[in-house]
């Protein structure tokens, strides 16, 4: 019995596929074997950005909840609601170092409490700590322990993701032959 033809029993006598149906058969055969490694792949670039978010975040927001930074007031300009189906809302505004004085930073995020019933124009006290977008409530504690939250979930999520990559890396594990 020839090669060709014992290769070609377990199909029960079908035609082997041609043209674009064997340029299609010949990708999704490639794509099972490297669909684990994209997907840890991706998994850890994720984890990766949660981790460096949490990171430089948690850096001013403490500096913020020990009275550390300038302090000044932050002015409502207006309020915006972003993100998908206007999620997330909060204010925009200005900083500036005294009552009534110009604004050194503008178009700022306000960290913190805002009173329920602030209107555009009105100021509040705030402490800039060199946060690219957003000045902070003095002595607010919560918004760092947000920032924390976020940098050990981001740390947990890459050090999980590498140990699932490690454990397939032992012989005969990932990426090939892959065979789970």
């Amino acid at each position: 019995m020839s090669r060709n033809k014992a290769s070609r029993e377990h199909t029960f006598d079908l035609p082997s596929p041609t043209g674009p149906a064997r340029f299609s058969t010949f990708f999704r055969s490639r794509w099972r074997a490297v669909r684990a490694p994209v997907r840890m792949g991706f998994s850890l670039v994720i984890g990766l950005v949660v981790l460096l978010v949490g990171a430089f975040t948690l850096g001013p927001a403490i500096s913020a909840a020990e009275g550390h930074g300038t302090h000044g007031y932050y002015i409502a300009r207006s309020f915006v609601c972003e993100g998908y189906h206007a999620t997330s809302c909060h204010w925009k505004g200005d900083f500036a170092r005294r009552r009534g004085g110009p604004a050194v930073r503008t178009d700022v995020e306000f960290k913190g409490h805002l009173p329920a019933d602030i209107q555009p124009g009105e100021v509040v006290p705030a402490v800039d700590t060199g946060a690219p977008f957003e000045v902070f409530q003095p002595g607010n504690r919560a918004v760092w322990l947000g920032a924390l939250g976020l940098t050990i979930l981001g740390g947990i999520w890459v050090l999980a993701t590498a140990g699932v990559i490690a454990m397939r890396f032992r012989p005969g594990g990932w990426p090939f032959p892959f065979s789970r």
